[in-house]
């Protein structure tokens, strides 16, 4: 029909080329037609062989043809819904966590974390004035859990929320392999080859893909996705949240959110004076960042963050993050998504769009093997009401397994490990959007390694 198919002409002879055959027909098709489409090239396709079968000795001509009709079928997409593409959602906010059932490098039950941050975070958020009505939990994964395990998260939760969590998995798509320039043989010759590839596919996900990702889909599947909310196996809400997030970050114009700092920006800051010359050659001098870094200031400790995937698609964050990219800093030099993303923040996100929040309870610890912290942070937040129990009873968790013990006894002690009591004006004061009268409230935590330092004033976020 001519309202729906423009230009459908052969423009090419008998001895055309693929290329030629393809770039003579250009598509533009209603995805409710796609299916009555696909019907007559098949026919097509079927008289075109018999008739030339029939009358040529030379059969490549029906070939070609072949060719054509598949690359056309695939340009389409018809019949053809992406594994890795999740069912259709009215919702427009994302939890996602990328979980296994073990834990390769940490050695640990990985499947068990999962449980009980997806227990906390039905409890103390979603089954909250039915947050989970607009909110899709997505579980990305590279093989390790099937429809089982999503009958088995159904059978543990309200029947109404059966819908809020998908499993999508990452493995053999475009989003979990290798870019073209690398090569997986020399993962020893890189930096802290421990960490196997796909440690560093993990990093490159939160980096860069996930946004690809949810691009893709608000395209092709017709979701309209805006704010993701990133969540780890070892990501724990300890009080209620009683407002929406997503609203919550919507009103205020929020980009960005974050919870806590780890400070590790050293890793990223000559890298990042590399890209300032680069983006200099192709913005011309007016180009600038919003703020300046050190690697002593505060990098968003992004186990958990929200995201305004807009903004993360704006071509200039997105010349940024392939900068990065094409340099394979994640997979030669391990650079974590964590300095990556906090760059990308503090350069194009302007103050008043990034916000920290303080007032729910939060834990995320990086455990050894003999399951006590090695990095992370349990911080309670200034509304929870039962801020001095929850450490308490952390602590005598942590007594229990000698997580405290003297350093020169036969069991290693947690190099770092203490309790603090902070106020929350020294908490990234340009972030926490808090009234003067609040900004004397004070927050316990419990710290493993660099992070939340005290005293760090415009360096706990800005």
């Amino acid at each position: 029909r001519k309202s729906h198919v423009r230009k459908l002409k052969p423009a090419y002879s008998r001895n055309a080329t693929l290329s030629q055959i393809k770039k003579s027909w250009s598509l533009n098709v209603p995805a409710r037609r796609k299916p009555l489409l696909l019907v007559l090239l098949t026919i097509l396709l079927l008289v075109s062989v018999f008739n030339i079968n029939q009358y040529h000795e030379n059969t490549s001509l029906s070939n070609e043809i072949f060719q054509a009709i598949s690359s056309i079928e695939e340009e389409l997409n018809i019949g053809r819904q992406k594994i890795y593409y999740p069912s259709y959602s009215s919702k427009t906010n994302a939890i996602i966590y990328l979980a296994q059932k073990s834990h390769k490098v940490y050695q640990r039950d990985s499947m068990a974390l999962l449980s009980k941050s997806l227990d906390l975070l039905f409890k103390n958020y979603l089954l909250i004035d039915d947050h989970y009505k607009n909110v899709t939990v997505f579980i990305f994964h590279t093989g390790d859990f099937n429809g089982s395990d999503i009958e088995g998260w159904k059978r543990r939760y309200p029947p109404e929320t059966n819908d809020t969590i998908q499993l999508i998995n990452l493995l053999n798509t475009p989003y979990w392999k290798l870019p073209s320039w690398l090569n997986e043989g020399d993962l020893p010759k890189w930096r802290n080859p421990e960490f196997d590839i796909g440690y560093r596919h993990m990093i490159r996900w939160y980096a860069i893909r996930m946004w690809d990702y949810f691009s893709e889909i608000n395209k092709m599947v017709g979701t309209r996705y805006k704010y993701i909310m990133r969540m780890d196996e070892e990501s724990f809400f300890h009080s209620p949240i009683r407002y929406d997030f997503f609203h919550h970050m919507s009103e205020r114009g929020y980009d960005y959110s974050f919870r806590t700092c780890s400070y590790e920006m050293n890793a990223v800051q000559q890298i990042f004076h590399n890209y300032t010359k680069h983006a200099r050659r192709k913005y011309g001098e007016e180009w600038h960042k919003n703020r300046h870094f050190t690697g002593s200031h505060c990098g968003f400790y992004n186990n958990w963050f929200i995201g305004n995937l807009q903004f993360f698609k704006t071509p200039e964050v997105q010349h940024l993050l392939r900068f990065y990219d094409n340099e394979s800093y994640m997979y030669r030099d391990r650079l974590n998504d964590l300095v990556i993303q906090t760059s990308v923040v503090y350069a194009l996100c302007k103050t008043e769009r990034i916000h920290r929040y303080l007032d729910f309870s939060y834990e995320h610890f990086t455990l050894d093997k003999d399951g006590c912290p090695k990095w992370g942070v349990l911080s309670t937040g200034y509304r929870d009401k039962n801020a001095e129990d929850l450490v308490k009873n952390f602590v005598k968790m942590l007594e229990e397994a000698n997580c405290f013990v003297d350093p020169s006894s036969s069991k290693r002690s947690v190099p770092g490990l203490h309790i603090s009591r902070d106020h929350v004006r020294d908490l990234s004061p340009s972030y926490n959007h808090l009234r003067p009268n609040q900004r004397n409230m004070t927050v316990l935590s419990i710290k493993a390694g660099k992070i939340d330092l005290p005293n760090r004033g415009d360096k706990s976020g800005r």
